[in-house]
């Protein structure tokens, strides 16, 4: 009965790209072969390119993340499927397309089997009103595709940021999220060597910034990587 109320629905209201409109699907072929995929990767602590995203390549500038990894620019078709997704139309179909997106750019050995994915947390009170956390759901996908471990609640979001009307300066949003992590009392952040934190865009990094030091406080001997599907 379910399948048949989920076909008359598609019926009366037949799904459109969301990025150019076209009837038929959510993400047209074309829109998706436009997705503008990153050509390299670029160190997190001086944004200049870097193999595999990685820290180490000699630069002197500080960062709590050890290595970043971004599939495709945060522009174009990816800027309006992520901003689909993340604010609820249709989310177990835009899954589909994220889930796509991992399994055509994302190399299985990209990570060593010892690393554990952890999705960048939102608020309870964020979490309510959304209904669901989009780093969570790629999380899920990633583990699938990479056959790795996750652990959902290795990070609590204990205070919650409030959108600003303009947008801040890299100064006012490492302000803004200050403090804003703890590791979970129940989690023994001593078991990992290599923990990867997952979100949906990396704009100014101050998110990423934040966990990484609240990892990296708890276990200094801790590895941490970033994984972003968008990059600002």
């Amino acid at each position: 009965m379910y399948a048949f109320w989920r076909w008359f629905i598609s019926v009366l209201f037949p799904p459109k790209c969301v990025h150019c409109a076209v009837p038929g699907a959510y993400l047209c072929e074309e829109c998706f072969n436009n997705i503008e995929y990153l050509d390299k990767q670029y160190c997190p602590a001086c944004n200049n390119p870097s193999i595999l995203g990685y820290k180490s390549h000699g630069c002197s500038s500080r960062s709590y993340l050890d290595q970043l990894i971004s599939v495709a620019w945060y522009r174009g078709v990816l800027r309006s499927l992520i901003t689909k997704f993340k604010y609820g139309a249709s989310i177990r179909v835009l899954e589909k397309e994220i889930n796509k997106l991992i399994k055509l750019s994302v190399e299985p050995t990209l990570f060593s089997k010892e690393a554990v994915l952890v999705p960048v947390p939102l608020h309870p009170a964020r979490f309510r009103a959304r209904g669901f956390n989009q780093a969570q759901i790629i999380v899920k996908l990633l583990s699938k595709h990479l056959g790795l471990a996750a652990d959902l609640n290795l990070l609590k979001r204990v205070v919650n940021t409030q959108k600003q009307s303009r947008e801040p300066s890299y100064k006012e949003r490492r302000k803004n999220i200050k403090d804003a992590f703890i590791v979970n009392d129940n989690v023994s952040l001593q078991l990992y060597t290599h923990v990867v934190l997952v979100d949906d865009v990396y704009t100014s990094g101050s998110t990423l910034e934040e966990c990484a030091k609240t990892l990296k406080k708890a276990n200094p001997n801790l590895f941490v990587s970033g994984f972003t599907l968008a990059r600002g």
